[in-house]
């Protein structure tokens, strides 16, 4: 961001913003940000259908190709392991 902020001083913003891969909507977002003096938002709360460690553990350990087979079973029954 800032290297094209600094571009666009002697291109443009536009300009800068395009040749670096930078959205102009985030660089002026920024700067409102910055203008107001925002501090970045609080943390959230805990999404309430997460994952106790112990199943989070649980299903980390399965074998990926294992959790995928299961998965399509669920949604294609005729493909289910027998």
């Amino acid at each position: 961001m800032q290297a094209a902020e600094t571009l666009g001083e002697t291109v443009g913003l536009a300009r800068a913003c395009e040749s670096l891969s930078v959205a102009r909507a985030t660089l002026y977002r920024r700067r409102a940000h910055q203008a107001q003096g925002e501090t970045p938002a609080p943390n959230r709360p805990p999404p309430p259908l997460q994952l106790s460690a112990a199943e989070r553990d649980a299903a980390l350990a399965q074998p990926a190709q294992r959790a995928l087979l299961r998965c399509h079973a669920l949604h294609h029954p005729r493909h289910a392991p027998r």
